[in-house]
């Protein structure tokens, strides 16, 4: 559509005439109106207009084959494939884990046998922050949040009767353990009989964001990445075609979806600088990069999406150089919480499925949903099988699986999502400004940005300026209780147990001269997952692996590190 062309210019003389002797009145009789806005998108809040109109496009100098284009091509806003088989509309996974290895397996189970198409792991905290069941550190924490995992042999009870080439993937959270999450799966295909290009195996093993959200770091910052990036130049070199890495703004959202995806671009940025200086070209492995994204409300979610594959296209073709095509359409990870609440639980089961809708419409490649009593408790079976229907129902009972990027044209999506992306590089050049995400974060960039807006959004909701349903609206004297998961008080003594049965049993010397081998590598610069699975292999626990970085790296302390 040519600027200012006489339809253009008809156009706007229309809508000003519109807005004077429709609107206006209209507006007098509603009286005074809470000024509507997207809330979160950064530092900037941008009103939302009544309506939108191609005049909008015209003042962003929208140009559709430019800025959108078709499916399947540059710059993937609409997608990395040209079409998709409305059967399989995206990965449906299933975040699961509690207890001891036996009690997730049965549970592993029922969500498979329910439609589930991914194991996502939920590891308890002594497994996220490298330390066996029986360690001190542990004490009052093995199996609440997650299931304990310490070795392959307890993958291989998780797994019992379960092929991981059974499912479509299979997952773990492990970020600072990444080499040891790798090596858990490695090893346990070869238990299974199976070979790594027979299976596939997603690790979100992004260290940095434990630095700059999670706070479950306990090796320093660049130590860390070096075991992350370490993870992705195994996988490269030996070509699993794995996801190997996902750069994480899910995390930061608190922050607002543009500063919290600026945040995954810059740790991103930071693993492939890495990946280079380890002689790796662009090609050879930024495919095995995932993105998880964050921003449910609707408009909002679907719209930083699209501009978060825009510019990862951009930056790998522009800065990186990059020439296959799968290198720069990033596949999306997509975790719906939605704001849940403790309050009327029952409520987030709507949260939930509207924010599932969001990134169902925003074309995700892999979706996994709260349950809506995981703000209580490790949720129950009947929950936690809800939290799967919920998908289910959007991908088989709606229409949304055969249309490819319903919004791309929208006046208003387009216009918010050119807005978002402009967002997201105002933050990120104030990251590399600073000198990339390792800076940012040791100088509490990161950690200042979720503060001041966490801070925004806990004043808007006390106030009400925010609406949160059962929160400060609707809200009720609640009675009737909500059937919980009760975790088994057995579980840590338990697993101290299996500990010391493993050390029975294993072949102690071998584990020794492996965790040595571990310790030499450690001090150099060759990659560690190779002696990682040896030890792994030879049954040396999760605990003793990160007592040698420990040993080596130091361990990460807040007042010398930050």
């Amino acid at each position: 559509m040519p600027k200012n062309s006489r339809w253009l210019k008809e156009l706007k003389e229309k809508k000003e005439k519109w807005e004077q002797t429709i609107l206006a009145p209209a507006l007098q009789k509603i009286g005074p109106k809470r000024e509507q806005k997207v809330i979160g998108i950064g530092h900037l809040e941008h009103p939302v207009k009544e309506i939108y109109t191609p005049l909008d496009l015209e003042e962003i100098g929208f140009d559709y084959l430019r800025d959108v284009g078709f499916p399947g091509e540059y710059p993937f806003v609409r997608g990395s494939e040209p079409t998709k088989d409305p059967s399989k509309p995206w990965l449906i996974r299933i975040y699961a884990g509690f207890g001891t290895p036996e009690e997730s397996n049965k549970r592993y189970k029922f969500l498979l046998e329910q439609g589930a198409e991914e194991i996502v792991v939920a590891a308890d905290l002594p497994t996220q922050i490298g330390y066996d069941p029986d360690h001190p550190m542990s004490a009052g924490e093995v199996g609440n949040v997650g299931v304990s995992l310490a070795s392959l042999k307890d993958m291989e009870i998780l797994f019992k009767g379960i092929p991981l080439n059974s499912m479509r993937r299979v997952g773990i959270l492990g970020n600072t353990i990444g080499p040891i999450a790798l090596a858990f799966f490695i090893a346990l295909g070869e238990k299974q009989g199976l070979s790594p290009n027979e299976y596939v195996v997603h690790i979100q093993n992004d260290s940095l964001k434990e630095y700059g959200a999670r706070n479950t770091q306990f090796i320093p910052i660049r130590d860390s990445v070096r075991l992350a990036t370490d993870v992705v130049q195994y996988c490269a070199e030996k070509r699993l075609d794995w996801n190997a890495i996902n750069a994480c703004a899910a995390h930061y959202q608190v922050a607002g979806c543009a500063a919290a995806h600026a945040f995954a671009f810059a740790s991103a940025i930071t693993y492939i600088d890495y990946l280079i200086e380890k002689g790796l070209h662009i090609d050879e492995f930024a495919h095995l990069f995932n993105l998880f994204t964050g921003g449910e409300p609707t408009f909002t979610g679907v719209a930083v999406i699209r501009a978060a594959r825009r510019i990862w296209a951009r930056l790998m073709k522009e800065r990186y150089g990059a020439k296959d095509p799968r290198s720069m359409a990033i596949k999306l990870t997509a975790y719906t919480v939605a704001e849940s609440t403790a309050q009327q639980p029952l409520n987030n089961i709507v949260r939930i499925a509207f924010g599932t809708q969001t990134y169902a419409l925003a074309g995700v490649d892999y979706i996994y949903n709260a349950s809506y009593d995981e703000g209580l408790a490790i949720p129950t079976e009947d929950a936690a099988m809800l939290s799967l229907r919920t998908q289910q129902i959007l991908a088989w009972e709606s229409e949304i699986p055969f249309v490819i990027d319903p919004f791309a044209g929208s006046y208003f999506v387009e216009s918010l999502t050119a807005k978002l992306e402009k967002e997201v590089l105002h933050y990120l050049s104030e990251i590399e400004e600073m000198g990339g995400a390792i800076e940012a974060i040791e100088r509490g960039y990161f950690q200042r940005k979720q503060v001041e807006q966490g801070l925004i959004k806990t004043i808007a909701i006390s106030t009400g300026e925010k609406p949160h349903i059962g929160v400060n609206k609707f809200k009720i004297n609640e009675s009737a209780p909500i059937p919980m998961f009760r975790q088994d008080v057995e579980v840590a003594r338990k697993r101290i147990e299996d500990i010391k049965a493993l050390k029975r049993e294993r072949d102690n010397d071998k584990v020794k001269q492996c965790l040595e081998n571990i310790r030499k590598v450690a001090a150099t610069n060759e990659n560690i997952v190779p002696s990682v699975l040896d030890a792994v292999r030879a049954y040396a626990t999760l605990g003793e692996i990160c007592d040698v970085w420990r040993d080596v790296f130091g361990s990460f302390e807040f007042s010398k590190n930050y």
